[in-house]
């Protein structure tokens, strides 16, 4: 992702809603995104602005409630996929520190008696 791109990935939460009306008729209230102005959802017209809010209000929760669900279950799935690896990782480095250890007795060993 490019620094110059939006990365804002719940949109409700800085979402605005707009209705145009004209002297006989109200349109239909629309959710955009800030700054870019992005169509969201679409509400009817015939909603009051107090409606509208209390709509937007309820999505809003449950878009936050969604979103950190998901990350809470992003991170659980990565946890199960490293752990593994993690620990297998974690074995290798202590045979090859084992191995290590042997290799270096046996080259002080190999020095001590060619002295």
């Amino acid at each position: 992702m490019h620094d110059s791109e939006n990365k804002d990935y719940i949109h409700l939460q800085n979402a605005h809603v707009t209705q145009y009306t004209s002297v006989n008729e109200k349109t239909d209230w629309k959710v955009r995104k800030n700054i870019t102005s992005e169509d969201l959802a679409e509400l009817p017209g015939d909603l009051t602005e107090a409606e509208v809010f209390k709509v937007l209000e309820f999505a809003r929760d449950f878009e936050l409630i969604a979103f950190n669900t998901g990350i809470r279950f992003g991170k659980a799935e990565m946890r199960n996929h490293y752990e593994p690896i993690i620990s297998r990782m974690k074995q290798d480095v202590l045979l090859m520190r084992s191995e290590n250890e042997r290799l270096a007795s046996k080259l002080e060993k190999f020095i001590i008696s060619e002295e």
